[in-house]
């Protein structure tokens, strides 16, 4: 049986703390011009969000922020605290569960990092970035990929996962 690293529970207590404040910056910040247009060096009209934490962002690139932080907020840092807290009681689900979640957290927060515009939180998202990385990996390690079949049943429906993953592709 896996014993919990400290440093995982450490890691994914920090994870939620840094998105809470993040999400809260994202969600509720204000200040700025609002919506106006800006001409690319190709000569196309973009339009700039141009409030708050994503004012330099597209209009665009604004809401997918905006969606994300509330999506993390809502279900990410509670799936997250939830997943550790089974994963303390030696859950295997629950592992897999944090796990899984902790990917979501790293793909959020690179694509804050490389994908959204230089703002004031620009190093927590960097920040959160790491922290999820180290614990992504910490926890994909933590597995026994030789003995990972004895956690699963044979009736486990493996075409049907496999055929709703490439239908989702």
């Amino acid at each position: 049986m896996w014993k919990l690293k400290k440093s995982v529970v450490y890691l994914v207590i920090c994870i939620a703390l840094l998105s809470l404040i993040s999400c809260f910056g994202g969600l509720f910040s204000q200040g700025g011009a609002g919506i106006s247009d800006h001409r690319s060096i190709h000569g196309e009209v973009i339009q700039i969000y141009g409030k708050g934490l994503y004012k330099y962002d597209s209009v665009s690139v604004a809401a997918q922020g905006l969606a994300s932080d509330l999506v993390t907020l809502l279900l990410g840092i509670p799936m997250l605290l939830v997943s550790l807290y089974f994963t303390c009681k030696a859950s295997f689900r629950a592992r897999i569960l944090l796990t899984g979640t902790l990917g979501y957290f790293l793909y959020t927060y690179i694509s804050y990092t490389f994908l959204w515009m230089y703002n004031s939180f620009f190093l927590l998202y960097v920040a959160l970035m790491s922290l999820s990385l180290y614990a992504f990996l910490l926890c994909m390690m933590s597995f026994d990929i030789t003995n990972i079949s004895t956690y699963f049943t044979q009736k486990l429906p493996i075409k049907f996962l496999g055929g709703f993953q490439l239908f989702i592709a």
